[in-house]
Formats: C-alpha cells, sequence, structure tokens
C-alpha cells in the first residue's frame, strides 16, 4: 500500500508509474561502468565509432519494441571523474538519440581521453527502452596530457 491509499502492484505491461490521480513517467538509465578508452597507463585514447543496437524487431514475442532512447559519452583522464560527470548531469563529450529497432548507423564523432562512461536513458511517459549491445571501436593515439 501507498500512502495516498491506493494499493499497487508491478504490472509487466506498464509503462508508466501510477501515482494515484496519473501516470508518472519512469526514469530509467543505465551507465555502463567507466573503460579505458588509452591503456590504462600514460597513453590517451580516441573513440573512433559507436554502435548501438537496440532490442525489438522480431515477429514473435510477447513485449513490444523498445521505443527510442537517448545517449551520453562522458570522457575523463581518470574513471571516477567519469562517473561524477553523469551523477553531476555534466554536459557530456557526446550525446544524441536513437529511434527504431535493431542495429543503428555508426557514430562517428571521436572523442578522446583515457576513460569513458556511457549513459543510456529515456524517461518520456508511456516509453521504455532495451539494449541488445554496445559497441565501441577505440584507437591509441598519444601520450596523456598532463
Amino acid at each position: 500500500g501507498c500512502n495516498d491509499g491506493y494499493i499497487r502492484y508491478f504490472k509487466d505491461s506498464a509503462k508508466s508509474d501510477d501515482s494515484g490521480t496519473t501516470d508518472t513517467a519512469i526514469d530509467p538509465y543505465v551507465t555502463l561502468a567507466s573503460f579505458p578508452v588509452g591503456d590504462g597507463f600514460d597513453n590517451e585514447g580516441k573513440i573512433k565509432q559507436i554502435v548501438l543496437e537496440s532490442s525489438g524487431g522480431a515477429s514473435s514475442g510477447d513485449f513490444s519494441d523498445t521505443d527510442g532512447f537517448s545517449y551520453e559519452v562522458h570522457v575523463a583522464d581518470d574513471a571516477e571523474t567519469c562517473i561524477e560527470n553523469v551523477r553531476d548531469a555534466a554536459t557530456a563529450n557526446l550525446s544524441g538519440s536513437i529511434t527504431g529497432t535493431g542495429r543503428k548507423s555508426r557514430i562517428r564523432q571521436n572523442v578522446r581521453g583515457q576513460y569513458a562512461t556511457i549513459k543510456i536513458y529515456n524517461s518520456t511517459i508511456s516509453q521504455t527502452f532495451g539494449i541488445n549491445r554496445i559497441l565501441v571501436e577505440k584507437d591509441i593515439v598519444g601520450r596523456l596530457k598532463r
């Protein structure tokens, strides 16, 4: 039960939270653990391209296909700063939106640093999202500037 007198329960088909008199958008997101873009020592790396593959698109199954989602890529000289940037809602080094299901076009905007973190989210009412996989191509580009 809830303090507004309603008894609520989990419902697989619901895409929004029930807040009593109206539906409320769920604020789902996933943040991938920081990963090295450089070699983890003294060399910086560059993310050359990212490919996002969203769930759905098959002709069978009990659940509906994914709705669109947004992504943010944060890069920094250490893993902790990447995570702090996500927590603090700092401006991402790279961001955008994806619609539809399946493998999406390559994102070829270079970002450079030692570590990166990727955040995927969609907080639109009556929408959900699912990710099959995220592919990242990276390259070592030179010594870290301090």
